[in-house]
């Protein structure tokens, strides 16, 4: 969070039941980034799910864990190089000239027969059922 935002912040957990007299328990971002900083993280992606029918579903999906421990700690990460581009070489994707010399436009051609799945159904008497 920027700035104050720590201090501003405000999160809202109701009790057991909304009608418990001492109200909901109100903590400061800063206070809750102390006692459980996964659920700052949670809290932030729930906001910013649809709130759909869905909304349940992929928020079962997420994990946040708290620290640089997590258990896929000792799964190797696969890093692939990237290999440099010169610019000059990255063709223009905006102008009007033709991508190559011998490009030619496809234009599909009619053919007699439109095939067995385009075939026109069958007409059935009106009477039938």
């Amino acid at each position: 969070f920027p700035g104050p935002t720590w201090d501003t912040k405000i999160y809202k957990f109701w009790r057991s039941r909304r009608t418990d007299p001492r109200g909901p328990q109100v903590m400061t971002a800063k206070h809750l980034m102390y006692t459980n900083p996964g659920l700052v993280v949670s809290l932030m992606v729930k906001q910013m799910l649809p709130t759909k029918i869905h909304r349940n579903s992929m928020y079962r999906k997420l994990y946040v864990y708290p620290g640089a421990i997590h258990p896929h700690w000792g799964i190797p990460q696969v890093v692939v190089p990237v290999q440099p581009v010169d610019p000059a070489e990255v063709p223009n994707c905006f102008s009007v000239e033709q991508p190559f010399e011998g490009a030619v436009p496809f234009i599909p051609q009619p053919s007699g027969d439109p095939g067995p799945d385009k075939k026109e159904p069958k007409k059935l008497p009106r009477w039938a059922p």
